[in-house]
């Protein structure tokens, strides 16, 4: 485990029981077993299969450790309600119902600006070129870091575009499950 991750362990756990917390009753029916217990066990499994192997990619000076480490609360979670019998359309249901009880326990005025920005094309592709930048610098200095690239003029049809050129999720997702061939071939 990198020291990043070592250091950081009982915060980023912490991190995954918020968001666990939001969907509490939703797991219980999902898993069949009380919130406690399977929060226990989606901790476990954060802990040792992923937190254990998670690429450093820059720390809490960078927004993609964030992406990464939140992002695999929910495959934690997955694994674990896989065991008791969930679909994989539950499991993913309840991701989408954590991140919109996420969202709306944000205050309002945060969500008006969001909104505002997600609206205006213009801002929103000047926001993403600075991130653009600071991508570019952190993957300089901690290889296999996000990489973007907003496409200016966007591509036709859409008032943005933004490209992931690198993904430490879907490339700690690759090497975990030895390679998408066996998906590809599907």
């Amino acid at each position: 485990m990198h020291s990043y991750y070592a250091e950081n362990k009982e915060k980023l756990k912490k991190g995954l029981s918020r968001f666990m917390r939001l969907v509490g009753p939703e797991l219980e029916k999902a898993g069949g077993k009380p919130y406690p217990a399977l929060l226990a066990e989606i901790r476990d499994y954060y802990e040792k299969n992923l937190l254990e192997r998670f690429p450093y990619i820059g720390g809490d000076k960078v927004s993609g450790t964030r992406n990464l480490t939140g992002a695999y609360c929910f495959v934690a979670m997955g694994e674990v309600l896989k065991r008791y019998g969930a679909s994989m359309e539950e499991i993913g249901r309840i991701m989408v119902l954590c991140y919109e009880r996420y969202y709306l326990k944000m205050p309002g005025l945060v969500r008006k600006v969001m909104s505002k920005v997600y609206r205006s094309p213009k801002l929103l592709s000047k926001i993403l070129l600075k991130k653009d930048a600071k991508n570019a610098a952190n993957a300089a200095a901690n290889p296999g870091s996000f990489e973007t690239k907003t496409q200016i003029p966007p591509e036709k049809g859409y008032d943005f575009s933004y490209h992931n050129l690198v993904c430490p999720l879907a490339n700690f997702a690759s090497a975990a499950c030895g390679g998408f061939s066996e998906l590809e071939a599907q």
